[in-house]
């Protein structure tokens, strides 16, 4: 057998593996690399060679697939971690075959094995549903590595950044993974030029020929779902568990708008004269710059890139410069669905261009819309830039969730919808419990609950290893600006449960913080870190101005067994999204977007489509 010539842009996770072929098409960029792989081994089944893995009898497998509800719409994507025989409770339940201590962050070793995903279907996802990791058996499978990508992708091919290149690390071990395509203005003018050319023929395709293309896409990205989740959770950190959950995630968007694509509805509007008739239609905005986060760094491509696609737009994605493999990997998935050349492009930068790199796509008149989520500092940058050329604006910024615990509340169930909302993903979300308000008469039962659920459940470590729940602090610039708020605070009276000091390195332990006060750090600023905040409350209309009593607007949850509290909170809150006595509000069926300095627009839900489209009105005289 020939060994082929290893591409520039491929870069292995071993450095002495034996090159085999792997059947691609045409147009790939890469090749696989195994050491002494079974002819039976499943291509879906990929971690890299520096893992190693052992056999194990109590492996859960991971199943992801949508909840289902009793009428059989579908509701939510999630991670279910079941057993043989045995599911996961609903929140917060670890399973006793877990029986091997997940290792401290400054001295873990440990190495992640994994096994097959199945299909299953469940409505209560938590954070025990997104275990660390996922098991291979050693009796059917070996170790291999696969190449990852790391030039940019613009106009159909994989090109170097003409800034050279930057390093990305893991943020467990301070690791270089890869270094990655520096893009500069020139580079990004490249592939505005490219969707821009590439608008005028995949806008014509009709919404049956697009909504085939996105089914595609959803297809290669659950096929190389476990691949892509261990490069995601090398570079963010998040236990490998959430990591699957989120491919699945951002899977569900392309089903979801796929099928909405031939739903883009017009108006037929009355006359007032006998000589009109006006209608509506609904047309493509053109090019979407699309400027993604860390913190999902797939999730929210997925949910932008398959409503920009689907409505009829090409675009040009800007991943945040700390997870750019995973955008490159999503759209490798992209060019092996046959994507056409121009329509989704990838242009990483080192955090020294992202604002020279954002600039070109606010400046460019040939981007029609920018959507953007992220920081609101950088949201209000990117609006005030993008006033010279008039373009559409969507907007997902921070924000500074309130979880209120009303006195009818079960605290059986208000516990695990804290522990779920706190700390998925570490805390790093931006519709995570950031104020936790708890009445006066239940305050001490619940902090009670939630210390011991805290210590019972969360274990911090690699997120590739075994029982892990907590991964690190994406970066150290996180990191201290989480380590300074949580210091403040306790100087000024906040009282320290548990947790709050440093672990080593990016690990900051799981922290439970009692006594705070509205005006202290942890209550004003969005937290984005492992770190419950509980403040006292006594009266539902106290709660709900506290609730209220800041400049953002996202998400919002409350827990009360009250009919006519639930409709007047749920009503009150300054909130773009209520979660009443449920903690997971994101799904592909859903809004999702918030008010005041937390954005607009709306991504997901058949609104999602009305950000990449115009409304066009015509008039007929008969």
């Amino acid at each position: 057998m020939p060994v082929p010539t290893i591409p520039t842009n491929f870069q292995p996770f071993s450095t002495t593996p034996r090159i085999s072929q792997r059947h691609t098409p045409a147009t790939a960029t890469t090749i696989s690399l195994s050491l002494g792989i079974s002819q039976h081994h499943s291509p879906g089944n990929r971690l890299s060679n520096s893992q190693l893995h052992s056999p194990s009898t109590s492996a859960p497998r991971y199943n992801l697939s949508p909840a289902v509800s009793s009428g059989g719409t579908t509701t939510q994507q999630h991670l279910q971690a079941t057993h043989n025989t045995t599911t996961t409770s609903q929140h917060l339940h670890q399973s006793t075959t877990h029986t091997t201590p997940a290792p401290s962050p400054s001295t873990s070793t440990a190495t992640p094995t994994t096994s097959s995903t199945s299909q299953h279907i469940s409505q209560a996802p938590s954070i025990s549903q997104y275990p660390a990791h996922s098991r291979y058996n050693t009796a059917q499978f070996y170790r291999m590595a696969e190449g990852i990508m790391t030039k940019a992708f613009i106009k159909g091919s994989w090109v170097e950044g003409s800034g050279g290149t930057f390093p990305v690390t893991d943020p467990a071990t301070g690791e270089e993974i890869a270094k990655v395509a520096d893009c500069t203005v020139q580079d990004v003018n490249t592939a505005i030029e490219a969707a821009s050319v590439a608008t005028e023929t995949w806008r014509l395709k009709s919404v049956k020929e697009r909504a085939a293309v996105l089914l595609k896409v959803r297809e290669e990205l659950l096929k190389d779902k476990e691949r892509i989740a261990t490069l995601l959770t090398r570079e963010n950190g998040k236990p490998l568990g959430e990591s699957m959950g989120e491919v699945g995630f951002a899977a569900s968007f392309f089903e979801w708008f796929a099928e909405e694509a031939r739903r883009q509805y017009g108006e037929t509007i009355p006359s007032a004269v006998p000589t009109k008739r006006m209608i509506t239609i609904r047309q493509p905005v053109g090019v979407a710059a699309l400027i993604t986060p860390w913190n999902f760094p797939i999730g929210m491509i997925g949910r932008k890139v398959s409503a920009a696609l689907a409505a009829g737009c090409t675009c040009i994605i800007k991943p945040a410069e700390d997870t750019p493999l995973t955008a490159l990997a999503f759209v490798r998935a992209c060019e092996r669905a046959g994507v056409p050349a121009g329509v989704v492009n990838v242009v990483p930068c080192s955090r020294a261009r992202v604002q020279e790199v954002g600039a070109a796509l606010c400046d460019s008149p040939k981007v029609q819309i920018l959507s953007f989520t992220g920081s609101t500092g950088v949201g209000q940058w990117l609006y005030s830039r993008c006033g010279s050329t008039m373009k559409k604006i969507s907007m997902e910024l921070g924000g500074n969730a309130p979880f209120i615990v009303f006195p009818t509340a079960k605290l059986d169930q208000a516990i695990p919808g804290a522990m779920a909302s706190k700390f998925r993903n570490t805390g790093q979300t931006c519709v995570t419990a950031n104020r936790i308000f708890v009445h006066e008469s239940i305050h001490d039962a619940f902090v009670s609950g939630l210390e011991a659920a805290m210590t019972k459940e969360l274990k911090m470590g690699r997120g590739l290893e075994a029982g892990v729940t907590q991964g690190p602090i994406i970066n150290q610039r996180q990191y201290d600006r989480l380590d300074k708020m949580v210091k403040e605070s306790v100087a000024a009276g906040a009282t320290v449960v548990r947790g709050g000091m440093s672990c080593g390195g990016l690990f900051y332990p799981p922290t439970l913080l009692t006594g705070v006060k509205p005006n202290m750090p942890i209550a004003q600023q969005e937290i984005f870190g492992p770190v419950a905040a509980i403040l006292k409350f006594k009266t539902e209309e106290e709660v709900i101005r506290l609730a209220n009593t800041t400049d953002r607007g996202l998400a919002g949850y409350f827990y009360s067994n009250d009919l006519g509290q639930v409709w007047r909170v749920a009503e009150a809150l300054e909130v773009g999204m209520v979660g009443v006595n449920e903690p997971m509000v994101s799904t592909c069926e859903a809004p999702f977007g918030g008010f005041k300095l937390s954005g607009f627009g709306k991504e997901g839900s058949k609104h999602g489509l009305d950000e990449y489209s115009n409304l066009k009105y015509i008039c007929f005289g008969i």
